[in-house]
């Protein structure tokens, strides 16, 4: 995935760096870059460690993508691919997955410090991802990937937003 914010590229994607856990990359205009969160690593360019200071998968290893993002009142957002749903019945891994099924949705409003969300698919274990996100003038949508139950789609509407949005007479 890929979303301007402030003025950079935001790009997040599976591991580059950390076998297959999610990653995410702040590129500059002058081709200079950044490492958000992710695996440590030296480069060409010297040391980089993740700014936020979050590792791969935003700290939990079964964050395999960074699926989606977008901007939205102010704020970045950024959904992933959850690996724990689809793991939960392997009798040796279930106890570790338990409180993580579902997808994660974070945001920043620097491009720096992450806040979660939501680390459960919000409420449904069964979401695994976050397939959709997308500003519109009705809110902000987020699409869910779900294989067992169907996806789901959720509004939010921040307190102070347009809405309805105003008709021009």
């Amino acid at each position: 995935s890929m979303k301007v914010f402030n003025g950079d590229l935001y790009v997040g994607g599976n591991g580059i760096h950390s076998f297959f856990v999610a990653e995410m990359y702040r590129v500059h205009p002058d081709d200079t870059w950044d490492l958000i969160e992710g695996m440590p690593r030296d480069t060409p360019v010297g040391y980089k460690a993740p700014l936020s200071g979050l590792g791969p998968g935003f700290g939990w290893f079964l964050n395999a993508h960074i699926w989606r993002m977008e901007v939205f009142d102010g704020r970045l957002y950024a959904g992933t691919f959850d690996l724990s749903t689809t793991f939960r019945g392997i009798p040796f891994v279930k106890n570790l997955v338990t409180n993580e099924l579902g997808f994660d949705l974070w945001w920043t409003a620097d491009g720096v410090n992450w806040a979660l969300v939501d680390q459960n698919g919000l409420g449904d274990k069964f979401n695994f991802g976050v397939r959709s996100l997308k500003k519109t003038d009705w809110g902000f949508f987020l699409g869910t990937a779900n294989f067992y139950y169907g996806l789901r789609i959720y509004r939010a509407i921040p307190p102070g937003f347009n809405f309805p949005p105003l008709v021009n007479p």
